[in-house]
């Protein structure tokens, strides 16, 4: 017995949300808005935004405090520097460590293979271990033909 195709579902756009009745929408909130956060003003150069305000609210007293301070924060950024300029440095040389590493491991392969060939090209060729193979064979032909001739057979 056939079966019957099976029924394809129809595709119907879903409705749309039920909406509110329109006085609701309109009402106020019931708290105010939060303002939003006022804006950072721009950063300034370091010795005018540093230089200022340190001169006019600390006291005498701390001034070359803040001075050793600010000293001592220009001489770690340059430190700093200096160790991205080394470090940028040291990373190039690794590559040209690992390129060169590779240069010369390929090469010292090459060396293998060559001593290899030349071993394997010294070898005896494939006539030489026929005639081998050949005098192997009619050796022990010989030898038993001597043993069971002269020695009485292999029941000494």
């Amino acid at each position: 017995m056939p079966h019957p195709p099976a029924a394809q579902p129809e595709t119907r756009p879903a409705p749309p949300p039920p909406q509110p009745p329109a006085e609701t929408r309109a009402a106020p909130p019931p708290h105010p808005a939060p303002q939003p956060a006022p804006r950072p003003a721009p950063p300034q150069p370091q010795s005018q935004s540093h230089a200022a305000p340190a001169q006019q609210a600390v006291p005498a007293t701390q001034r070359p405090g803040l001075d050793q301070l600010a000293r001592i924060e220009e001489k770690a950024a340059r430190i700093e520097e200096k160790f991205a300029r080394s470090e940028a440095l040291m990373l190039r040389l690794e590559a040209q460590i690992e390129k060169s590493t590779g240069i010369t491991g390929s090469l010292a392969r090459q060396d293998d293979i060559a001593v290899v060939h030349d071993r394997v090209r010294r070898l005896p060729g494939y006539g030489a271990l026929i005639v081998v193979a050949a005098l192997a064979a009619v050796g022990g032909a010989v030898l038993a033909v001597i043993l069971l001739r002269y020695a009485g057979g292999l029941g000494l």
